[in-house]
């Protein structure tokens, strides 16, 4: 895992890390293991969520997915 203490910008991370965090949250992992299962401190992931708008809001539609895995029943 990368050490938190090192501060890698979001613009040196490939968007496929991004997508695979994503979408293991989307699953229902919580933050901190779908960063670890990427390889990415949460600590970094949360502070790229206030940097980027656009990474926001695809955290926010994978949170709705997650919701509705757990909660929907179709």
């Amino acid at each position: 895992m990368i050490e938190e203490a090192m501060s890698i910008p979001l613009r040196l991370i490939p968007d496929s890390t991004i997508q695979l965090i994503l979408e293991n949250i989307a699953r229902g992992d919580p933050v901190s293991h779908a960063c670890g299962s990427a390889g990415v401190a949460k600590s970094g992931f949360y502070r790229w969520l206030t940097e980027d708008s656009s990474l926001a809001e695809r955290y926010g539609e994978a949170l709705k997915q997650q919701t509705r895995a757990r909660y929907v029943k179709e």
